[in-house]
């Protein structure tokens, strides 16, 4: 199932948001998504929702391919 879209719907805090696609590599950053809003790319099959402040922090950027590991 691909995730494309993330809602603010009913949420407090606001939190930075990452598209991916199918390999990983970054199709847009939406830095401090605020409650009550959403974000969407058409052609993003995975989504990361990370703490505010978090795609400054790390100075990621469109283009960037990530790995992921999960432990």
């Amino acid at each position: 199932m691909d995730c494309n879209q993330v809602h603010m719907f009913g949420m407090r805090f606001s939190i930075d948001v990452i598209f991916l696609s199918q390999s990983n590599e970054i199709i847009r950053c939406v830095n401090s998504l605020k409650p009550w809003s959403f974000a969407i790319s058409r052609t993003a099959t995975h989504t990361l929702e990370l703490r505010q402040g978090s795609i400054a922090m790390h100075d990621l950027a469109k283009g960037m391919k990530l790995k992921v590991q999960f432990l």
